[in-house]
């Protein structure tokens, strides 16, 4: 996946909705692709657990020709030690660099891709059957620190200093996201960044991570899962070959401060140095899946849906009108809080129309707290979140998407009520889950913007092309 700031360089060909997207990656919340409530390629999964405490998720399907394999860890950025919050994306990095990446198993082309967040680390491949033994070595040898040396930890250290300099060099959301969460949490380990805090990096050491990688990546700190071309009993077989006798460790429990009811809507106004960017966002601490309940949820993922569709909902686009980028976003994988947010960005010299916009935001929501949303869009909405999660079926993102929701404690028994969970959602639900969770005091609004840069052309937003 490219970097956002690659993705930006072209400053005067983006489009609204190319710059809403770089938004929601450089926050971190597309990492593992869109995330829907479906699941319904998991409701015949089979799920066992190895005497080590490795518990492993199957999902066969006969007419695939691949397999996808999934290794999540229990282990983000929120438990790393105070002054060390960069070291669960270094290991990550290390582990995936000189393992999966560097190939110890296999050369073959495949489906690719590790990252972490606040609550898991996660190390995924897809390949054809005949190559998944080379691929389950791979991930059982995550589980070993004999990668981890001073040499690996220099580079990788390296790359994570490089890493926290370029997005807020060169990307207008980054300056956003950090103060947002910094402001929407004040005592939850969520407030700092899922990659950490630049100030962390120089401090890392080869000690660090060889303690951090030795409480954490215990197979009883680990879930596997497996999907694609592959049976229950095969899956068994290699699990019981490759990760089998790799010894148990103890894992330190999880003791997060809790977060204190929000006291006041908080708001903030930042300066970028990028000419004519516009950009706006507002964040709401919202439930996650484990915590729920169900019906705050999904009725928030209906919600989501209804502001968000491009051609029905209340910030669509209309003919004649500046063509603006709008976005919302709910992805509830957190093991304990996550976020509802909406977002809003474009090109334009007009700096009034960042204020302009948020009346307008302001009155659509107020609207739906107030009177909530009628029958029809209830049914366009739960329509589209069902058309969607049948669309990401046995796909990959959607794979890894299952893999963390599993990992940040949700079950199979949940994954399969989805359709269930879904439909019972009423009008009721959804503007309750207004009123409560996108009540102002619940949020951090923030907004940017930059003076017209006089080398630079100003273009009006429907300029763009």
């Amino acid at each position: 996946m490219k970097a956002c700031s690659e993705r930006s360089a072209t400053r005067f060909r983006i489009r609204p909705a190319t710059l809403i997207a770089g938004l929601l990656f450089c926050a971190g919340l597309v990492a593992a692709g869109p995330i829907q409530p479906a699941a319904a390629d998991f409701d015949d999964a089979t799920e066992f657990k190895l005497p080590n405490g490795l518990t492993v998720v199957v999902a066969s399907f006969p007419a695939e020709l691949e397999v996808t394999q999934v290794v999540v860890f229990k282990v983000g950025s929120a438990d790393t030690p105070p002054g060390k919050s960069v070291l669960a994306r270094l290991v990550q990095g290390l582990l995936y660099k000189n393992g999966i990446e560097g190939g110890r198993a296999t050369k073959a082309t495949d489906s690719n891709y590790s990252s972490s967040n606040h609550d898991t680390t996660y190390f995924a491949r897809r390949v054809p059957p005949a190559q998944l033994p080379g691929i389950m070595l791979e991930g059982a040898s995550l589980m070993s620190n004999d990668l981890i040396t001073d040499r690996t930890v220099d580079e990788e250290r390296e790359s994570q200093r490089v890493a926290h300099i370029w997005p807020n060099k060169r990307d207008p959301a980054a300056p956003f996201n950090a103060l947002v969460r910094q402001m929407l949490y004040l005592n939850h380990p969520y407030r700092l960044p899922w990659d950490g805090l630049a100030e962390d990096v120089a401090g890392l050491t080869t000690t660090d991570a060889v303690a951090f990688h030795r409480a954490y990546y215990a197979p009883n700190n680990a879930l596997l899962v497996l999907a694609g071309a592959i049976t229950a009993q095969q899956a068994r077989d290699l699990a019981w070959k490759y990760f089998g006798t790799i010894g148990a460790r103890p894992v330190p429990p999880r003791h997060w401060l809790q977060e204190p009811p929000s006291p006041a809507r908080r708001s903030f106004t930042y300066l970028n140095p990028h000419p004519n960017s516009l950009l706006w966002q507002r964040q709401y601490r919202a439930p996650s899946y484990r915590m729920g309940p169900p019906e705050t949820v999904y009725a928030l993922h209906v919600l989501k849906e209804f502001l968000s569709n491009p051609l029905t909902g209340p910030f669509a686009h209309k003919p004649g009108s500046p063509a603006i980028g709008f976005a919302s976003l709910y992805s509830p994988l957190g093991s304990e809080y996550s976020t509802f947010i909406l977002l809003w960005g474009g090109y334009s010299s007009r700096i009034e129309m960042v204020a302009e916009t948020e009346q307008k935001i302001d009155t659509v929501i107020e609207s739906v707290r107030r009177d909530g949303i009628t029958d029809a869009e209830l049914a366009n909405a739960k329509m589209m979140i069902e058309r969607g999660g049948l669309l990401e079926t046995n796909d990959f993102d959607h794979t890894v998407s299952v893999a963390l929701r599993l990992g940040a404690g949700e079950t199979l028994s949940d994954l399969a009520a989805w359709r269930t969970r879904l439909a019972a959602v009423s009008k009721e639900d959804v503007k309750a889950a207004a009123r409560t969770i996108l009540d102002p005091n619940n949020s951090v609004t923030a907004m940017g913007y930059a003076p017209p840069d006089a080398d630079n052309p100003v273009l009006p937003l429907g300029g763009l092309k």
